[in-house]
């Protein structure tokens, strides 16, 4: 009989233990603003042609406002812009278009509701008001871009910081990232290929060595300089030369005029007076932004005022385009 009162007692006494256990209280962190942002400075270099430079990583450090009852804080951060992709504003009315991505690539631009944002945590101790937080972001300049030359800026992208438990509500308090690259001057001809350069001539002359006057015009139909340039031009030999040397009443040297247009400016080189290697005066495209479009260039040869050797005649005419 005393064994089993025993037993009865301990199983009164673990049932009163067991009711006796609390469940503990749940801890939670709200973020409820922005109090402060640094790090959203950030130069992207320079853009070159249309290369666009690399892309420039960003560490962004929040100080957020919070109710926490001694818990980890859990936010995600976008960028908040009035155009996708946003847009720096240069000379004239060129726009450098970048977006804000996280660190894989993925764009987290918006213009409503952001599609993706990037994620981040924080511990707030019990009763904190305030956390700090660090995030890591790239901003990227778009590639392929034709801009006119100079500086480029933009402070109109919002660093915009959301709850994870309210990820369409976003906590009020921001501030601006600002971006900035710049553009060099560069000239391009596009359409050329070393097997077809349009600007290749032959010119005419009769087995009586009659040279034909008639003007030889080529055409460059896809010429950009997003700056101020000089057009000059030289000629290699001084003219369409022979190199074996002319005897006594002969000449080597079939002299052509040249004349390069582009832009609204103009050069002219006239080998008979400009002589070899010697450029000519610039011609100068004088608009802020450059100038895009065809370039003409006509060659006029000259008949010598001396019979011409037997032979083959060539020359080397450089048409420079140099961005000031």
């Amino acid at each position: 009989m005393q064994r089993a009162s025993f037993w009865i007692l301990c199983a009164c006494l673990a049932a009163t233990l067991a009711g006796s256990i609390t469940p503990a209280a749940a801890t939670s962190c709200t973020i409820t603003s922005v109090q402060s942002v640094s790090g959203t400075t950030v130069s992207l270099g320079r853009y070159s042609g249309s290369t666009a430079p690399v892309a420039q990583v960003m560490t962004i450090s929040l100080v957020l406002g919070v109710v926490s009852t001694g818990a980890t804080c859990t936010g995600k951060l976008a960028a908040s812009s009035i155009t996708s992709p946003a847009q720096m504003s240069g000379a004239g009315t060129d726009r450098l278009r970048y977006d804000v991505q996280s660190l894989s690539g993925t764009s987290v631009l918006f213009t409503s509701t952001p599609a993706a944002t990037i994620s981040f945590s924080a511990f707030a101790a019990n009763g904190a008001t305030s956390v700090s937080a660090s995030v890591t972001a790239q901003v990227v300049a778009l590639a392929g871009q034709t801009l006119a030359a100079g500086g480029y800026s933009d402070a109109g992208v919002v660093v915009a910081v959301f709850d994870a438990a309210a990820p369409s509500t976003q906590a009020p308090g921001a501030s601006s990232w600002f971006v900035n690259a710049a553009v060099n001057p560069t000239c391009t001809i596009g359409g050329l290929t070393a097997a077809a350069d349009p600007l290749g001539v032959t010119v005419p002359v009769s087995a009586t060595g009659v040279v034909s006057a008639a003007p030889i015009q080529r055409s460059y139909g896809a010429v950009v300089c997003n700056a101020p340039t000089d057009i000059t031009m030289r000629s290699q030999n001084g003219g369409i030369v022979n190199q074996g040397a002319p005897g006594t009443g002969f000449t080597n040297v079939i002299p052509y005029v040249a004349q390069t247009t582009f832009g609204g400016a103009t050069t002219t080189l006239s080998t008979a007076t400009a002589g070899a290697g010697v450029s000519s005066s610039p011609g100068r495209i004088s608009t802020t932004l450059g100038a895009s479009g065809s370039m003409q260039v006509t060659i006029t040869p000259q008949q010598p005022l001396l019979p011409l050797v037997a032979g083959r005649y060539a020359d080397v005419l450089t048409i420079t385009l140099a961005p000031l």
